[in-house]
This record gives C-alpha cells, sequence and structure tokens, in this order.
C-alpha cells in the first residue's frame, strides 16, 4: 500500500516497514511470555472478532453478487409494462436501489407491482 497508493520509493518505504515490524516484534517478545498466564483471553477474543468480520465480510460479498445477478434493466421493466400494464396495488411501496438504470430486484417470486394512487 505504501508504493501503490502513497507512491513511496521502494527503500523508503522498506525502511519504514522495517522500523515498524522491529518495535512489533520487541512488543510482542516482551509480552509473549504471558500468553500462558491468561494473555491468551485477548487473543482469541481477538481471534474470535476477526472471524467474525471476515465471515461477515464474505457473506456480504456473495449476497451482493446473488443480487447483481437478479437486477432487472430498467428498460424491460418499462418494455413489460407496456405489454401486460401495471398491478396495482393498495399502500406504498419503496425500493431502494443503486443506479437509477436498474430496477431492484424482487424479494419474493411474484411479479413486479407498481403502486399507484
Amino acid at each position: 500500500m505504501i508504493r501503490r497508493r502513497w507512491h513511496w520509493h521502494p527503500v523508503t518505504a522498506t525502511l519504514v516497514a522495517a522500523a515498524l515490524l522491529t518495535m512489533d516484534l520487541a512488543f510482542f517478545g516482551a509480552n509473549a511470555v504471558n500468553i500462558l498466564e491468561g494473555g491468551w483471553f485477548p487473543l482469541a477474543v481477538a481471534l474470535a472478532s476477526m472471524l467474525l468480520m471476515t465471515t461477515w465480510s464474505r457473506g456480504w460479498q456473495i449476497q451482493m453478487e446473488r443480487v447483481q445477478e437478479n437486477i432487472l434493466p430498467l428498460d424491460a421493466l418499462l418494455d413489460s409494462l407496456e405489454v401486460e400494464g401495471p398491478v396495482r396495488v393498495r399502500g406504498t411501496g419503496v425500493f431502494l436501489t443503486g443506479p437509477a438504470t436498474d430496477v431492484p430486484p424482487r424479494r419474493d417470486s411474484q411479479q413486479v407491482c407498481v403502486a399507484f394512487f
């Protein structure tokens, strides 16, 4: 990241990384003797937190991939409404979507319904 995003020279990036790694290893070495005397608990909590966050992140990526597969282009919806006409329902429907060119995916197996008042 230092080289690609911040455009640091390779030698500078290596020296900074080596200095930070040296400090981290010194702190780890000083505290490693306490792992068996109760220091394992913060490590276990950190590991469980990391597992939870990586599982959530990967699940979110999988869900977004599936949502992207089921998005209907707005032109296709408008064409189908011209042929079949809209289904009128009581109430108000709010659908959140990112791009204005797509229709949000359906949440069930029914047809897309458009509410008019």
